[in-house]
Parts: structure tokens; sequence; C-alpha cells
């Protein structure tokens, strides 16, 4: 290699290293103001607090299906003991048949809640 060509080498490898700190000098600009840019900041505050509501609507749904299942069973239980003709004591009946109605009126509710 001749000292024009090496010169030449050296003279472009210099253009290319400061074209690499302006670039990076811009990017750092880029990313001090993208952190102190108050929209973007209430932009991503809104976006965490909308997932964080999220998650506890899901976890609340989730609760709430669990109860409406066990609902759901403890009213399937009785209404096979109410049907079953096992209960000939007509207190007792009328007491199941009680238990039964309000079950129904919670399983509403629930459904109700379930659907909001």
């Amino acid at each position: 290699m001749s000292t024009t060509q090496i010169a030449a080498a050296l003279y472009q490898l210099q253009q290319l290293d400061l074209e690499l700190e302006r670039l990076t000098a811009e990017q750092q600009a880029l990313i001090r103001s993208l952190q102190e840019d108050k929209v973007l900041n209430k932009a991503r505050a809104e976006h965490l607090s909308a997932q964080q509501q999220l998650m506890a609507g899901l976890q609340a749904q989730k609760e709430a299906e669990w109860a409406l299942d066990e609902l759901n069973n403890r009213l399937r239980a009785l209404d096979q003991r109410l049907y079953s003709g096992l209960i000939t004591n007509p207190k007792e009946l009328y007491a199941v048949q009680q238990e039964a109605q309000h079950l129904r009126a919670q399983q509403n509710r629930q459904e109700e809640m379930t659907l909001e």
C-alpha cells in the first residue's frame, strides 16, 4: 500500500468515526427528548394504569365466575335433593325451597355482575 492509499484510508476512517460520533450524539439527544416528553410520559402512565385496571378486572371476572360456578353447584345439589322425593317433612321441604329460591336470586345477581 502506498502512502497515498494509507492516507486516504485513514481519512475515510476518520470521516466514519466523526459520522459515528455525530449519530451517537443525535441518538442521545433523541433519548433525552423522549424521556423528558411530558405527553409521552403521561401516555405511558395512562397505559400502565389501564393495564393494571385490566388485570384487576380480569381477576374480578374470574372470581365472579368461580362464585357463579359454586352457586350453580349448590343450586344443582339442592334441586336434586328437592326433586328426589327424599324430603318428606313439610318444614324441611319449605326450607329447601326457600334456600333454592335464595340461591337462584344470588345466581341472577352474580350473572348480571359477570356480564358488566
